[in-house]
């Protein structure tokens, strides 16, 4: 019995290519990963600027709407003193107006000021969603 030496050596070079080329699918495949991951991070990074966008826009939005309310309600006060003091000159109205006028002023002022403070100072409070029990 003698033993072939070419077999041998025809068999380790062709494992060898196996080798080579199992070497080369794994790095692509370790380099598709790699790419993979960066586009992930790449998009949750534009998530993250464009909701600090939206908060931008969102707190620039909400300062101007507390300048205009704090500017419509000086001038609502202002207007309600002017009716309040011409109301003993000029236009004497009934103890009943006046309290009327007083009383939604009032309620106005408040509510406009709660209005801006829950949007200036949202609470972010997740709803509870009530989940259905299957029938039995």
């Amino acid at each position: 019995m003698s033993l072939d030496l070419s077999q041998i050596s025809d068999s380790s070079s062709q494992s060898d290519s196996f080798a080579s080329e199992e070497e080369i699918f794994f790095s692509i495949d370790r380099d598709i990963d790699a790419a993979t991951e960066i586009t992930v991070q790449e998009r949750k990074l534009t998530k993250l600027e464009l909701k600090l966008k939206r908060f931008e826009s969102d707190t620039e939005l909400r300062n101007l709407l507390a300048k205009v309310f704090t500017i419509v309600i000086a001038f609502w006060l202002l207007s309600v003193l002017y009716v309040i003091t011409g109301n003993y000159l000029k236009y004497h109205l009934s103890d009943s107006v006046v309290i009327t006028l007083l009383t939604t002023s009032t309620v106005n002022v408040i509510g406009m000021m709660l209005i801006i403070l829950n949007n200036l100072f949202p609470s972010y409070k997740k709803k509870k969603r009530k989940t259905k029990k299957p029938a039995n």
